[in-house]
């Protein structure tokens, strides 16, 4: 949601994160420049990355570290591309929202950051998740998440399967490159 603000601007850019190498791209070149445009004080980054070179103070969302706890289930090529920009968004944000304590005790382990720069903002739903009629819903589990090993979906779907359960479970997401029939 958007705030009603008047020192509060939404500017949607042209461009889509469905191919992360290209996102990456423009986000290390024409991102900075549109902040420049937009005379940005702050640039909110949700996605682990920000634009090295942006214009103004950076505010970093950090989910995980996995490509520092489980580098094996990263692509050979991609980890560099990982290691660089993950590391160089934790050390030019000014501030780092880590979305769980764990993230926030890797980042302090890995990246020897201020704690005082790290702030958990655990994830969570608009209040009126809450108060939707279920009267007509089957009970079931969602699990959204990207279809990567350090997910550990297989474990979910192990865990399910051990008993008959009077719920579904649905998982939904994005193809990971890990993904079984990837193709």
């Amino acid at each position: 949601m958007v705030p009603r603000q008047a020192n509060f601007q939404w500017k949607p850019q042209a461009f889509h994160a469905r191919f992360r190498p290209a996102r990456i791209l423009w986000e290390q070149t024409i991102l900075p420049m549109e902040a420049v445009r937009y005379r940005l004080d702050v640039l909110f980054n949700p996605g682990f990355t920000a634009p090295i070179l942006a214009p103004c103070a950076c505010v970093t969302v950090f989910h995980d570290l996995q490509h520092k706890r489980h580098p094996e289930n990263f692509r050979w090529f991609d980890l560099p591309f990982w290691k660089f920009l993950l590391w160089a968004s934790a050390h030019r944000a000014r501030n780092i929202i880590a979305v769980s304590e764990a993230t926030r005790d890797d980042l302090l382990r890995v990246y020897h950051l201020p704690q005082e720069r790290i702030s958990v903002v655990h994830h969570g739903v608009e209040p009126e998740f809450f108060t939707l009629d279920r009267t007509h819903t089957e009970p079931f589990v969602l699990c959204v998440s990207t279809l990567h090993p350090h997910k550990n979906l297989d474990r979910l779907i192990r865990a399910y399967a051990s008993r008959k359960r009077d719920w579904k479970l649905t998982i939904a997401g994005m193809r990971g490159f890990f993904r079984r029939g990837a193709g």
